[in-house]
């Protein structure tokens, strides 16, 4: 782990423990995206490098070798000392493939989208619904003008942050399962944890983000 964010790569101490499936799960496990202008740290620039920097375009990297950039940097703090967005679910994905035994997209779609009837969600919106699509635009930064977005046709590269395509009627199925405790996807004690409050009151107040963000999450 970096003994301090703003300092070298190379100046760390040892975790004071091993990281948990919990961390990940909570965003706690020590690393994430840094909220400050791009080459503000040492670890900002060494995230760029290794192709998993955060924006609107997912790494173009399998989950296998997301997880090896990753295991290649310090933390940027202790397993558990603070919340961070949002790489966790990242690697959560491969955990998620490696006990499985098979593709995580696979997982996804044989114990989540097919029970519930989401045809039309995957990494990748399906041929037949591509044309329901609605356009994404981002700013051209030579103009100021707006230009479709880059990445709206770009392979999908499944993970655990980023990269589902869904529709209204799909995302109503999923939404309607958590409501109704689980169904047959999740046990009600799965349920409770997911809506319940998982950070302590010192993980928050070490954990900045936008105002107010924590007087309903956690």
């Amino acid at each position: 782990m970096q003994r301090r964010l703003d300092g070298p790569l190379d100046d760390t101490v040892p975790a004071v423990r091993r990281i948990t499936l919990r961390d990940l799960l909570t965003f706690t496990f020590g690393f994430g995206v840094v909220m400050a202008p791009p080459g503000s740290y040492a670890i900002q620039q060494a995230i760029a490098e290794a192709g998993i920097a955060p924006g609107p375009n997912p790494p173009a990297l399998t989950l296998d070798a997301l997880a090896a950039a990753y295991g290649a940097l310090p933390l940027m703090h202790q397993p558990g000392e603070r919340w961070m967005y949002n790489s966790g679910t990242d690697l959560v994905a491969v955990a998620v493939q490696r006990a499985a035994g098979r593709p995580f997209e696979a997982f996804l779609a044989e114990r989540i989208f097919a029970p519930l009837g989401m045809k039309d969600t995957g990494f990748g919106a399906a041929s037949a619904a591509r044309e329901r699509l609605a356009g994404c635009y981002q700013v051209d930064e030579a103009t100021g003008g707006f230009v479709p977005w880059a990445g709206s046709d770009a392979p999908p590269r499944p993970g655990g942050s980023t990269g589902l395509a869904s529709t209204v009627d799909d995302y109503l199925g999923f939404a309607r399962m958590l409501l109704a405790g689980g169904g047959d996807i999740l046990t009600p004690a799965s349920v409770a944890q997911m809506t319940g409050d998982q950070l302590t009151p010192a993980q928050k107040a070490a954990s900045p983000f936008i105002p107010g963000f924590w007087d309903g999450r956690g």
